[in-house]
C-alpha cells in the first residue's frame, strides 16, 4: 500500500465511523408479526421495537406525577427524594433541538461495591431507566438485531434477521451503542415451546456502556450494587431524535386537549373550541415532570390543574397555529408500590396509532397519550434456594433489595425503617457470601401557561 493512499485511509476511516457509534430503537406499539414465538410480547414487555421515522411521543408539554399511598408506605420521604432525584436528570435536559450530544458520556454506570455486597438494587437509577422507557426509547441491545420471520421445514429451520436500532443524528442503522460495536453470536430456537430470538453481544466483551433503556432487557448488564450517574450519549441522542422541532409526524392530539381560543398570524377562526385535531405536528421539543399531590386509596382531593400552550400544525399545505389547552383532573404518571413477586417494576404505557398512515404491518408513528404507572416490588428482600442436600438460610443466595446509594458509603435500604446494619448482618453473616436538520418552517420555542382550576377532584 502506498504511503498516500495509507494516509488517505487513516483520514477517511475515523471519518466514517465518527457518525455510527451511536444508536437508539424507538418503542411503540407491536405490529401485527410481532409475535411472542419471536419473542415479542413478552411478559414485563411494554411495547416493541419501530422501524426509523415510526417512533411514538408525547405531543403535550407538561406531563404530572404523584405518589400514592403503597408507595410513601414503603418507601417513605427518601424514596420520594430519590425519584425525584432522576426526575430533575430529565428536566434539566435543554430543549432536543438544542441539545448537544458531546456534553453527555458514553458511560454513566457506576459501581458502589457495599452496595453490590448488599445486593441492593438503585431506586433513582431504575426510576430514571423506566421514565426514559414511557418516553419512547426501547432496549437498544436487545433489537439491535430481532427476527422478522421464523420459516419453518421441521423446526426453525432459518431466519429473516432486521435491524432496530439507528444512529440518532443520521437515521440510518448503527451497529454501534455508546461507541462500541455489537453483532449477534446466535439464534436462540426452541421447537417445544416454540420459541426463537437473537442473541446480541458487544464485540468487546469487557464493554460496560449499556444505554438506561437496557437496564432490564434479557442482555442487559444492570445489576445490584450499580448506579447511574446520568444519562448516557445514546439516551440523550434518542430523545433528541423523537422530541426535536424539526421531526414532523401527522399526530392527533392528546385526549382532553381541546381547542383555547385563536392565536397567530394563522389562527384557526371560528369559537373556542374550533381546532384542528389531525395533522402533521411538530416534535413538542422538551417534555417537563411536574409533581403534584395525589391519593386515589385515601381519597385525596385532586385539585384540577389546566396547561396551556401553542401548537403548530400542517394541513393542507398550511402551517397553522392555535392555542391548545388540557385539563388535568388525574395525574399522568402514579408512582405506587405492590408485591410483583419476582419482577423489579412493573410499567404501564397508553399507545395511540397513527389514525391515517398505518396499516397492519407497520405499528407507528404514533402517540403516546398521558396517562401510565410505574410500580415498584414491595415484596421486601428476595432471596432463592435451589434444592440440594438441604435447603436452609444459610445457602439462600440474595435476588435484589432496593437501596439508595451513590459513590460514597452512605446507603440506604428499603422499607426505609430498615436498616444498613440489621441488612449486613442478614445477608454478610447469615450466609455464605453473597439531531437531523431540513425543516422548512421556522417556530418559536414551545412557551406554555399553568392555571389551577376549581372544584376539580380525582378519582
Amino acid at each position: 500500500m502506498s504511503p498516500m493512499l495509507r494516509r488517505l485511509l487513516c483520514l477517511l476511516v475515523p471519518a466514517c465511523l465518527a457518525s455510527s457509534v451511536a444508536a437508539f430503537t424507538p418503542l411503540g406499539n407491536w405490529a401485527t408479526w410481532m409475535t411472542t414465538r419471536m419473542h415479542y410480547q413478552m411478559p414485563g414487555d411494554i411495547g416493541g421495537p419501530m422501524n426509523i421515522n415510526e417512533e411514538f411521543r408525547y405531543n403535550v408539554p407538561v406531563l404530572y406525577y404523584a405518589f400514592d399511598d403503597t408507595f410513601l408506605s414503603y418507601f417513605g420521604q427518601k424514596g420520594v427524594e430519590e425519584v425525584e432525584k432522576a426526575i430533575a436528570i430529565l428536566n434539566a435536559l435543554p430543549p432536543m433541538s438544542n441539545v448537544n450530544l458531546d456534553d453527555y458520556p458514553y458511560e454513566g454506570r457506576r459501581l458502589n461495591a457495599r452496595a453490590q455486597a448488599l445486593s441492593l438494587m438503585d431506586l433513582k437509577s431504575v426510576t430514571l431507566g423506566t421514565m426514559v422507557e414511557l418516553m419512547g426509547v426501547a432496549e437498544s441491545p436487545r433489537y439491535i438485531f430481532c427476527l422478522r420471520d421464523v420459516i419453518d421445514a421441521t423446526c426453525c429451520n432459518s431466519f429473516t434477521v432486521i435491524r432496530r436500532s439507528f444512529d440518532p443524528v443520521t437515521g440510518r442503522p448503527s451497529s454501534y451503542i455508546n461507541n462500541a460495536l455489537y453483532t449477534y453470536r446466535d439464534i436462540f430456537c426452541s421447537c417445544n415451546p416454540q420459541d426463537a430470538f437473537v442473541i446480541n453481544e458487544p464485540v468487546d466483551s469487557l464493554f460496560m456502556g449499556d444505554p438506561l433503556g437496557n437496564m432490564f432487557g434479557m442482555f442487559g448488564r444492570f445489576g445490584n450494587g450499580q448506579f447511574y450517574a446520568t444519562l448516557t450519549r445514546d439516551d440523550v441522542g434518542a430523545l433528541r431524535h423523537i422530541y426535536r422541532r424539526n421531526n414532523q409526524n401527522y399526530e392527533t392530539v392528546a385526549t382532553g386537549v381541546t381547542g383555547n381560543g385563536a392565536g397567530g398570524a394563522w389562527s384557526v377562526p371560528g369559537a373556542t373550541n374550533s381546532f384542528i385535531r389531525e395533522g402533521v405536528r411538530f416534535g413538542i421539543d422538551k417534555v417537563t415532570f411536574a409533581r403534584v399531590n395525589y391519593d386515589s386509596l385515601i381519597g385525596e382531593t385532586f385539585q384540577g390543574i389546566t396547561n396551556s400552550w401553542t401548537d403548530y400544525v400542517i394541513t393542507n399545505g398550511v402551517m397553522r397555529e392555535q392555542n391548545l389547552s388540557r385539563a388535568v383532573l388525574v395525574p399522568d404518571i402514579v408512582f405506587s408500590g405492590a408485591d410483583l413477586l419476582a419482577a423489579v417494576v412493573a410499567r404501564g404505557i397508553t399507545w395511540t396509532n397513527n389514525p391515517v398512515l398505518n396499516g397492519t404491518v407497520n405499528a407507528g408513528p404514533g402517540m403516546i397519550d398521558p396517562g401510565s404507572f410505574i410500580t415498584f416490588n414491595t415484596t421486601g428482600p428476595l432471596v432463592i434456594n435451589a434444592n440440594g442436600a438441604y435447603v436452609a438460610e444459610t445457602n439462600a443466595v440474595p435476588v435484589f433489595t432496593w437501596g439508595s446509594f451513590d459513590s460514597s458509603t452512605n446507603v440506604t435500604v428499603y422499607p426505609y425503617n430498615d436498616s444498613v446494619d440489621a441488612l449486613e448482618n442478614r445477608i454478610l453473616g447469615a450466609t455464605s457470601g453473597g439531531g437531523g436538520s431540513g425543516n422548512p418552517w421556522s417556530l418559536p420555542p414551545i412557551t406554555f401557561t399553568i392555571t389551577t382550576d376549581t372544584g376539580g377532584t380525582g378519582n
